[in-house]
């Protein structure tokens, strides 16, 4: 049975290479050991929490 990876990122802007070093280049590793799910999160919502 392969082993599964859930990770996700938060879409703000533009790629740069703190992207590439911090967290796509340890997911491209991933995923030829891994069965590698990721979830791209591209819905803000402002709460607001006073009145």
């Amino acid at each position: 049975m392969t082993e599964r990876v859930l990770t996700g990122d938060r879409v703000t802007g533009k790629l740069h290479l703190g992207h590439y070093v911090g967290s796509l280049k340890n997911r491209v590793t991933l995923q030829e050991q891994y069965e590698t799910f990721v979830l791209l999160e591209a819905y803000h919502i402002n709460i607001r929490t006073t009145y």
